[in-house]
């Protein structure tokens, strides 16, 4: 029994081998992550995209700021549809027609007094608020839907 018992001593521990790290990865991971960056460049050339065709939203925006008349009102509100909408179809439209036109591509209705303003305050000579078409012209500018 002596004997076993020497052998026994002789026993070493279990060596356990380090933790495997996170890198380098594994062949299957670079392809995930190569799809992420193509995913993410996709999305943000997109976006760059949507940005640059909404331009003439914001020139249109800041030009609205500064209308100090309904003529100028009306002049910028047919800029803005001339951007997407063909000019014989825009060039033709007066008055009433024009301001049907323009209710006809908002996503809200367009209010009775807008539409009087729009249709009859260029021929005006009073210098009567128009507040409220300004703020009609600035929701139609930044969410008129363009029918292309």
């Amino acid at each position: 029994m002596q004997e076993n018992a020497a052998s026994l001593d002789r026993l070493n521990d279990i060596v356990i081998p380090p933790p495997v790290g996170w890198w380098p990865l594994a062949s299957g991971w670079y392809v995930v992550l190569g799809m992420v960056l193509v995913l993410c460049g996709w999305l943000s050339w997109r976006r760059w995209k949507l940005w640059r065709s909404n331009a003439y939203r914001r020139v249109a925006l800041r030009e609205l700021e500064s209308a100090r008349s309904v003529a100028n009102i009306s002049a910028i509100l047919r800029r803005v549809a001339l951007t997407w909408a063909p000019r014989a179809e825009i060039a033709t439209l007066g008055g009433s027609e024009f301001a049907d036109w323009i209710a006809s591509h908002s996503p809200s209705p367009m209010p009775k007094s807008v539409r009087e303003t729009l249709r009859f305050g260029a021929y005006t000579s009073d210098e009567s608020d128009f507040s409220p078409l300004r703020e009609y012209a600035a929701t139609w500018i930044a969410n008129h839907v363009p029918s292309k």
